[in-house]
């Protein structure tokens, strides 16, 4: 990752653009992949506290 280009070129040589200033979160690796499929941080927030039953 290149933060002054603003790219990201992946292992696999895939080449992304990074667009807008972004935000930094902290969220627990059980929930990686809920941020992989695209629900944001607030998402996940949101789910860990609704119910102790909700498996991911």
């Amino acid at each position: 990752m290149d933060i002054q280009v603003q790219q990201v070129i992946t292992a696999s040589n895939s080449h992304y653009d990074l667009k807008g200033s972004g935000k930094r979160a902290m969220i627990d690796l059980d929930d990686f992949e809920l941020l992989r499929n695209g629900f944001s941080p607030e998402q996940i927030k949101a789910l860990n506290s609704s119910s102790p039953l909700l498996a991911h």
